[in-house]
């Protein structure tokens, strides 16, 4: 098997008979990046930081305005947003087998290509809003009481 070739090092003098670039260039980009760094600080931004979670953007929450929301805030779900967080879930056999029926039919269906826990992951956020928009009347809720 032949090696590829490398395409050879530029060895031109680009800095003023040097291969380096000069002190000053070097701490004037310094100085840029030191800037841009502060104008995107969230911490010099006008904002509730408790919005901010660890490696996502922020999001706007409000009250949900529901008689007995209890606290429960309206969250701006993007399944497209990177998972950061896990919860080991156990499932029976039944509820594995359905989602891998489901995973199956919107693929052949629908031609939507997607994974067991991004389903999951729709399922929460979908539980959240019907929770939030049906408060006592929500599936969750009468389910849950009914325990079946």
């Amino acid at each position: 098997m032949a090696k590829a070739k490398r395409s050879p090092i530029d060895y031109t003098m680009r800095y003023a008979n040097s291969f380096f670039r000069p002190r000053e260039v070097v701490q004037q980009e310094e100085e840029e990046l030191t800037k841009q760094e502060q104008n995107n600080n969230p911490e010099n931004q006008e904002t509730d930081k408790s919005i901010f979670r660890e490696n996502s953007k922020p999001r706007n929450r409000e009250i949900a305005k529901t008689p007995s929301n209890d606290g429960l805030q309206k969250y701006d779900f993007d399944l497209s947003a990177p998972a950061t967080g896990s919860y080991g879930i156990l499932f029976t056999d039944d509820e594995l087998e359905a989602l891998e029926d489901i995973k199956k039919i919107v693929k052949r269906r629908y031609g939507i290509k997607t994974s067991i826990k991004n389903l999951v992951r729709l399922s929460v956020h979908e539980m959240v809003e019907c929770l939030i928009r049906d408060g006592e009347e929500s599936f969750t809720i009468l389910r849950l009481r009914s325990k079946k």
